[in-house]
């Protein structure tokens, strides 16, 4: 992806210089190979509130199956509603898709395969958390999580404006 299409609320949002300039200048390779370019971020705890809150709200998908099985229902609506309006809508980051730093290279390649499929929509965020910690920030003790997603623009929102 060239250019970066944020939602809508990010772009009118008082941060968005800012969040744009950090998303810009902390993208890097998801890992040595990738061709998708995530956002790697420290594991601060005004971000972790926020997802933590996030996953009050419902709003968290884990898991690389759920995560993409949602992808394609949300792609297939897209298209539908193209189809029955005539109208076909631009494309903007609205997913945020957020990995564990201690991915192995096979899974960092799923994921980057997962996002170029999505790359219009989906925006990769490689936070320094292992998936012990990550699924113990939100399942409890023993539960491992290596990749979540947020399934609403506003979480993303949310998440970038929290990063600035």
């Amino acid at each position: 992806m060239n250019e970066i299409r944020f939602p809508k609320a990010v772009e009118k949002s008082d941060k968005f210089e800012k969040i744009k300039c950090y998303v810009q200048e902390n993208r890097k390779k998801l890992w040595q190979e990738a061709r998708t370019k995530a956002v790697f971020v420290p594991a601060e705890e005004k971000l972790i509130k926020l997802f933590q809150l996030e996953h009050k709200r419902g709003r968290m998908i884990r898991g690389f199956e759920m995560v993409e099985r949602n992808l394609f229902a949300q792609l297939e609506g897209t298209k539908s509603v193209d189809a029955k309006t005539g109208v076909k809508r631009g494309k903007r980051l609205s997913r945020l898709i957020v990995v564990s730093n201690d991915g192995s290279e096979r899974y960092y390649r799923k994921v980057d395969k997962m996002a170029q499929q999505f790359e219009s929509i989906v925006l990769v965020m490689r936070i320094n958390l292992d998936s012990t910690s990550l699924g113990e920030m939100f399942f409890g003790s023993g539960k491992i999580v290596k990749l979540f997603m947020f399934d609403q623009k506003e979480s993303m929102t949310n998440a970038l404006e929290a990063l600035v």
